[in-house]
């Protein structure tokens, strides 16, 4: 028999509905979640899981169609449209249940299946009849949206949506829309077959990421064979001889573009449509999304919405965090509000692009100097808004005292907040295996500093270089001799250019294999290739790590940061010649650096340094490495530093001299082995 009242009732299904009936169930609330299609939501049924089940496909796919590997033959021959469609569904069957509606039964709430509206501001009907509720959640989420196209309509389309359903693939498919969903699907249905053009409104693919991103994203499908159709106005579509036929304006004249599908990727409509919102007194936007305040409250004080039904950026995990709290809100009357000032975002094309937080035109847009870098190549990254003037907002209660950090982990605080439907992969670590070489924008915000000088900025005394290599040691884990035996050796082992398997490792210190594994598993900063052998460790890679190009025995390797590049000869006993760039300038900086000391250095070069506040973070990269930088000279270290007080100048030879009394006295039972062996 169904509940004719609860404490909260919520509708919809998807990752801020169950967000909220878990949040709601553990302050002892009694919950009834409405739904009238399949439970889930978007991600698990339309989005997320289906769409990178079929992108992962595809990209099988084309790895063994274009094999860089000589000597090994590989082939690509058709696709089973059927035969994908069901291994797609399979896995999606398999999430809804396991995430959503296992759930149910497990947290005791009520599942509800039928169409909802409001009656009056106070009463909920599901197919006509009442459901009464102390508050209500809104979380509907959201679909496919659908430009007013003149012959759209008679001509027949494609969404995200139905794209996914389709049993014969398209010989020739027009994709409408460059952002993230129509970059995914037209990559996808060309490592498929298709022959696919993208047309884009805006003059750049991916428009609201940096234009960097654009570009290579750009070069990267083109290169696969897609013709990208930027700056072009789509004016109708109409059907002719046998094709769709979109017509659009590009550079002042009109183009024809005819394909046997048309799928349109223009963005999302919020699902409010069915809900008779106007009885409620709850309004809506032009894209049918519902207005909320920073708790999650509407117009109507007994009704809250979260998740895509809102303006919030539309990310799983931020409807997940919103359905929790609106349901805390509802329930308590609390106050409690979400931060979108740092979300991660990606767009799952190859190569990916993946941002945190603000590009950086929105950064000066806020009042805040941003200064980036491009690492996939040499040349500097030329700055949008260089020589512009422009006034920037003075914001004096916001002065960032260090350098904005990201972390490939995620916070655990903020998965806190997530369901268990959905902190299964993001709870785990992820893998950190490098994938090829990918372009990386790292942005470093600061406020626009003052009229003046910059803060002086000096080298470090003998005194103070002791200090901070004491700071160091203490910062960094305490390694057993048996341990020093195994880091030390794993350096030699990856200097010789070859990945290294652990029984090699393990034959090499004379230690059980066993000993080794145990070792290693409890080491972060281990990077595997997909056989499990070790390519990258503790500051050196085997596998493109730009910009620090290391070269040892005439073998080319990568150090994580600058500093790495300067102590790893005294590691490795070996000379090694140095290749990476100033970080502002793009100017090249190159050093020969032995066991004993610094051979040769480009003139003037120098190497900016973080002063520590405890131990290194797991996520050493981003914590650290990022704010380790080599500078052509001191003035464009200075420049950089600008107010960062926990950032410092070293010239080369020092940051040889503080890694040699790190690293000399980390590894002191290894290397007095070593030297009494010897």
């Amino acid at each position: 028999m169904r509940t004719e009242h609860v404490d909260l009732a919520i509708i919809g299904s998807g990752s801020a509905a169950f967000s909220a009936a878990i949040r709601a169930t553990e302050l002892g609330a009694s919950v009834a979640m409405v739904e009238r299609d399949r439970v889930g939501g978007t991600c698990v049924n339309v989005g997320c899981i289906p769409s990178k089940a079929e992108l992962a496909a595809a990209a099988q796919r084309h790895r063994a169609a274009h094999n860089p590997f000589p000597g090994i033959e590989t082939s690509a021959s058709g696709v089973d449209p059927r035969a994908l469609l069901s291994g797609k569904d399979a896995i999606v069957r398999s999430l809804r249940q396991e995430r959503y509606l296992d759930l149910i039964d497990h947290y005791g709430f009520e599942l509800i299946e039928g169409t909802a509206s409001f009656a009056d501001p106070d009463t909920l009907l599901v197919d006509g009849k009442p459901l009464q509720a102390e508050r209500y959640l809104i979380a509907t989420g959201a679909s496919p949206a659908v430009p007013p196209l003149a012959g759209l309509e008679e001509t027949g389309y494609l969404t995200s949506t139905t794209a996914l359903e389709l049993t014969e693939l398209p010989a020739r498919l027009v994709v409408v829309g460059g952002n993230y969903v129509g970059l995914e699907f037209a990559q996808l249905f060309t490592r498929l077959g298709s022959q696919v053009t993208l047309i884009e409104m805006l003059d750049r693919l991916a428009p609201f990421e940096e234009p960097e991103a654009s570009a290579v994203i750009e070069q990267a499908l083109a290169g696969e064979g897609i013709s990208v159709v930027t700056g072009a106005r789509v004016e109708r579509v109409s059907r002719e001889t046998g094709e769709k036929v979109v017509r659009a304006i590009v550079d002042g004249s009109e183009h024809r573009f005819g394909a046997d599908e048309l799928l349109v990727a223009t963005g999302r409509h919020a699902n409010t449509e069915p809900l008779a919102l106007e009885r409620a007194g709850v309004p809506t936007n032009e894209r049918g999304q519902i207005e909320v305040d920073p708790t999650l409250r509407t117009a109507n004080p007994r009704l809250f919405a979260a998740g895509d039904v809102t303006p919030a950026p539309q990310f799983v995990y931020v409807a997940a965090a919103m359905g929790a709290a609106a349901a805390e809100n509802a329930l308590t009357k609390g106050e409690r509000t979400i931060d979108y000032s740092a979300l991660p975002r990606i767009t799952f094309t190859s190569p990916q692009i993946a941002a945190v937080g603000l590009t950086d035109e929105q950064a000066n847009e806020q009042g805040l100097d941003c200064s980036s870098r491009d690492r996939a190549g040499d040349t500097p990254r030329r700055r949008r808004n260089h020589g512009r003037r422009r006034r920037r907002r003075r914001h004096p209660r916001r002065r960032l005292r260090r350098p904005v950090r990201t972390h490939s982990r995620p916070d655990r605080r903020h998965l806190g907040a997530l369901p268990d439907h959905e902190r299964g992969p993001q709870a785990r670590r992820p893998d950190l295996r490098p994938r090829g070489r990918l372009p990386v924008l790292l942005r470093l915000a600061s406020p626009h500093p003052g009229k003046g000088d910059p803060m002086p900025v000096q080298h470090l005394t003998n005194a103070e270089l002791t200090q901070l290599a004491d700071e160091l040691r203490a910062g960094l884990p305490v390694l057993d001799p048996d341990e020093q035996r195994i880091a030390v050796a794993l350096y030699r082992l990856l200097a010789k250019g070859t990945p290294v398997a652990e029984p090699r490792l393990a034959e090499a210190v004379a230690l059980p294999p066993e000993r080794v594994a145990a070792t290693l598993g409890g080491w972060p900063g281990i990077f595997r290739d997909e056989r499990g052998e070790i390519i990258g460790f503790w500051g050196l890679a085997q596998q493109e790590f730009p910009p620090h190009q290391f070269h040892v025995d005439g073998r080319r390797l990568w150090g994580w940061c600058s500093w790495d590049t300067l102590f790893l000869p005294i590691v490795l006993g070996r000379t090694a010649r140095i290749e990476s760039v100033d970080a502002t300038t793009g100017e090249p900086v190159r050093a020969v650096v032995g066991p004993h000391g610094v051979e040769e250095a480009s003139d003037g070069a120098v190497i900016s340094f973080l002063r520590l506040d405890g131990a290194f973070d797991q996520d050493v990269i981003a914590s650290f490495c990022h704010h380790v930088l080599f500078f052509a000279s001191d003035k464009a270290g200075e420049r950089w530093i600008g107010d960062r007080d926990d950032t410092f100048l070293l010239t080369l030879e020092q940051g040889f001299e503080l890694g040699r009394r790190v690293w000399e006295t980390k590894f002191a039972a290894a290397l007095a082995a070593e030297r009494a062996a010897a």
